[in-house]
């Protein structure tokens, strides 16, 4: 069996910066009338490192199925994530 494409890793690495504040609290009103509210998000963080790794594997010459990991780690939070794709060339 001839081997028409290769496996392929991958691998990137990067660094979140957050310039301004990183307080989430906000005060709105709507433009037309109505009383003013305030929503309070998620708070974020300054600095976080981001990684994602995976790996495609060459199904066919038009097919390719994909794992990867993704991660996002701050000094008190972290977030991990696994995907899969599966694509076809037509």
């Amino acid at each position: 069996m001839q081997r028409l494409a290769h496996d392929a890793p991958n691998l990137s690495v990067a660094w979140l910066h957050a310039f301004d504040s990183v307080d989430t609290d906000l005060a709105l009103a709507f433009a037309s009338a109505g009383p003013d509210f305030s929503i309070q998000g998620t708070p974020i963080a300054r600095d976080s490192a981001l990684v994602q790794a995976g790996l495609d594997f060459a199904a066919s010459a038009n097919a390719t199925l994909s794992i990867a990991y993704d991660g996002q780690f701050a000094s008190e939070e972290q977030e991990h994530g696994i995907k899969g794709r599966a694509s076809w060339k037509f």
